[in-house]
């Protein structure tokens, strides 16, 4: 039999099977499938925030242009009224950065895009009654605290010294909390532009300083500096959002607003994730078939993830310390243990729906907190301001074309600033990589 002919095999077989076992699972989660919450509201009354990032890398830096653009609604399904927040501009007006140097690039600009949209619903929080996030909160916020575990992990083991490396973390705690103190202070303006630039511009003092004290401890590691400012810029960055996050459930809980983040069709698994037959599929597969003939359903996931997303990652690392008691693994553990218990972010529950037949898989997370009228209220919300024939959220397309922006604009910035610019590390710094050997002779 050829190889093809074998693989067939297997995929038939294996089909039988994961089909058998969504039946099984369709059964159970059809019992808590309920469509009475979905119903159009006269008074909507919501802001929905997104944003975008466009890169180019340079020898020494990355050119980063970040659009964010917000919408306000009001009104009903019938006569929806949409408005931009002011202030925010999208693509014609993206906020340009460079981060120096060029390490973690790919998190640290999404780090700095999120912060932005925080910045951006603090200004929007007096006048709603619920506020949209369009990002997948507890896999990107999952994705960076590891990241920082990793680095952190990866330069103890360099330094080859615990009590060096918690000085370390000592000291990034230290200028991380003043810094943080800073931004309360100074930062909040009435333009949502000039609040995040002034945000950015505390930051290169705080690193100065911290790099400093750093190198006056004597502990660099065998491979040079990098690996402290790997740990150093994530470390603080990410302190900085997780913060502004909890400063704005703070702020929205005193207005009585409530926060959502809101993602179409994710990649996410908690569904499937305890069945060894359906683990590797994720929610948006597993709902869309078992949701195929339904022309609208909503699904409280709490009868699965019953402590939380962030406490169930806990029972996880659980699972692998007790197979791997290593110290990396019980860092992991305490890490994610400081998280849902409110010492780092918030825990979030997770209900889906879909608002038409054909229609996407919407996903929303929410604090802990909230009670199940919170709640439906929202999805109340996001279906009156879907399109009845794509299921959609209306506002999350205008603010995807508001935010559309190309790398060629980062490019062309990239190049703007290296011609008028004579300080020669800079220029060396803006150099596109191929051009460096052509712009030295």
């Amino acid at each position: 039999m050829k190889i093809g002919g074998v693989i067939s095999l297997i995929v038939e077989n294996f089909e039988e099977k994961v089909y058998e076992e969504l039946r099984n699972l369709g059964d159970e989660i059809l019992l808590h499938t309920d469509d009475g919450p979905l119903y159009d509201k006269n008074n909507v009354s919501s802001s929905f925030i997104g944003s975008n990032i466009a890169l180019e890398n340079r020898l020494g830096g990355t050119i980063l242009m970040i659009t964010t653009y917000g919408v306000s609604v009001e009104g009903s399904s019938n006569s929806l009224h949409i408005d931009s927040l002011s202030s925010t501009l999208g693509s014609k007006k993206p906020f340009p950065l460079i981060i120096i140097p060029k390490r973690n690039v790919e998190v640290r600009s999404k780090i700095y895009q999120r912060i932005y949209e925080v910045l951006t619903a603090l200004h929007a929080i007096d006048y709603e009654d619920n506020i949209f996030f369009n990002w997948d909160y507890s896999e990107f916020l999952r994705e960076i605290f590891v990241l920082e575990d990793s680095l952190y992990y990866r330069l103890l083991g360099k330094i080859g010294s615990p009590d060096a490396g918690r000085e370390l973390k000592e000291h990034v705690n230290s200028y991380l909390s003043m810094l943080l103190g800073d931004i309360r202070k100074n930062i909040l303006a009435e333009n949502i532009r000039e609040s995040f630039r002034r945000l950015v511009n505390l930051l290169p003092k705080t690193y100065s300083d911290l790099f400093a004290l750093i190198e006056s401890m004597k502990i660099t590691p065998g491979s040079g500096f990098n690996d402290i400012v790997d740990y150093v810029t994530i470390s603080v960055e990410k302190g900085i959002l997780e913060s502004l996050i909890r400063d704005l459930l703070v702020e929205a809980n005193k207005k009585n607003t409530n926060v959502f983040w809101i993602t179409s069709n994710p990649d996410s698994n908690y569904i499937g994730r305890v069945n060894p037959i359906l683990s590797w599929i994720n929610d948006t597969i597993i709902l869309s078939y078992i949701w195929r003939n339904l022309e609208k359903a909503v699904l409280d996931t709490n009868y699965i993830v019953e402590e939380g997303i962030i406490k169930t990652w806990i029972n996880t690392v659980n699972e692998l310390f007790n197979k791997n008691p290593t110290e990396q693994t019980q860092g992991s553990l305490q890490l994610l243990k400081r998280m849902a218990t409110g010492q780092g972010v918030i825990d979030v529950g997770l209900w889906y729906a879909k608002f038409t037949r054909q229609g996407p898989i919407i996903q929303i997370l929410y604090p802990r907190g909230y009670n199940k009228g919170i709640i439906e209220n929202g999805l109340r919300e996001l279906y009156t301001t879907s399109d009845k024939k794509t299921g959609y959220p209306k506002p999350l397309v205008l603010i995807k074309k508001a935010c559309r922006i190309s790398e060629e604009v980062a490019r062309g910035l990239g190049d703007s600033l290296l011609r008028r610019t004579e300080n020669q590390l800079l220029r060396m710094i803006l150099n596109r990589p191929n051009d460096f050997f052509n712009d030295t002779l």
